[in-house]
């Protein structure tokens, strides 16, 4: 009896193997499905509204997302504001030009230091592409189903604690958790639609974002359109920046009152580069 139920487990464990993926498969799946949809689609243009709690009251603001290949432009509107949060706190232009983030808010222009890469990551538009940065690090962790949709769960634990939820059907991430810094934040995309006229190729219409395990914004598509005429002036920066053109190595010391007012300065701008990596 014992030796049966010891040869049955072996032949479970030669089964599990063989249908298992392996890592190296699950990311070469994801980059070749991605590689063709970015050979279909050269632009996009998306429109969406984020709900975002602010002490258990509702802020609403439409946004307006232009991509062409590695550059990005998000537009931003109020919709419903509260006295705590005026209506030119939420109207703001995010110009990503392939190198820098430009943030254009109440008549200033400030520029952070991001990376593709930090683009890409938690994006309803991105693809793997950022992946491929941390092969090295990151591992096949098993299998989860999440809101209905058996996932493989890929994890990491250095530079920072990770784990991705990968659909087995579609190869689209579907669940995206990171800790940093003593914070956790959570990414949900769900209602996955085809994209008429590119095969292969659909947008999450719902993305819920959790901090720490409390909901803070819930964005709901509106409409997206591929391949249109976007002009390159979107990407351009036409105004001079005021502030924030470089940012030193963070927690340089400045000796005197105007380096103090300074070193403040930056240090305030680091903070705000390190929420926007949240």
């Amino acid at each position: 009896m014992l030796r049966r139920i010891i040869l049955g487990f072996f032949f479970l464990s030669l089964s599990l193997a063989a249908y298992s993926a392996d890592l190296d498969t699950v990311l070469t799946s994801m980059k070749d499905k991605y590689k063709t949809v970015e050979d279909k689609v050269k632009t996009i243009k998306m429109t969406a509204q984020t709900t975002a709690d602010f002490e258990n009251k509702e802020v609403v603001t439409k946004n307006v997302t232009y991509k062409k290949g590695n550059k990005m432009r998000v537009e931003t509107e109020p919709v419903k504001t509260i006295p705590e949060i005026p209506e030119e706190y939420l109207r703001a232009v995010n110009i990503y030009d392939g190198e820098n983030l430009w943030i254009i808010s109440q008549g200033e222009t400030q520029k952070l230091p991001v990376s593709q890469t930090e683009m890409e990551q938690g994006s309803p538009l991105s693809d793997i592409s950022w992946i491929e940065d941390l092969r090295d690090k990151i591992s096949l962790a098993g299998e989860e189903t999440i809101n209905g949709v058996d996932c493989y769960v890929l994890k990491m634990s250095q530079p920072y604690e990770l784990s991705l939820y990968i659909s087995k059907d579609s190869y689209d991430w579907i669940k995206m958790v990171q800790n940093i810094k003593g914070q956790s934040l959570e990414i949900i995309r769900r209602d996955f639609r085809p994209i008429e006229g590119v095969e292969g190729f659909e947008i999450p219409y719902e993305i819920d974002v959790k901090l720490n395990g409390t909901p803070v914004t819930k964005t709901e598509v509106l409409s997206v359109s591929v391949n249109e005429e976007l002009p390159d002036s979107l990407f351009v920066v036409k105004q001079r920046p005021v502030k924030g053109e470089s940012l030193p190595p963070k927690g340089k010391v400045e000796k005197g009152t105007e380096e103090k007012e300074k070193k403040d300065s930056e240090d305030a701008a680091w903070s705000d580069l390190e929420k926007l990596s949240y």
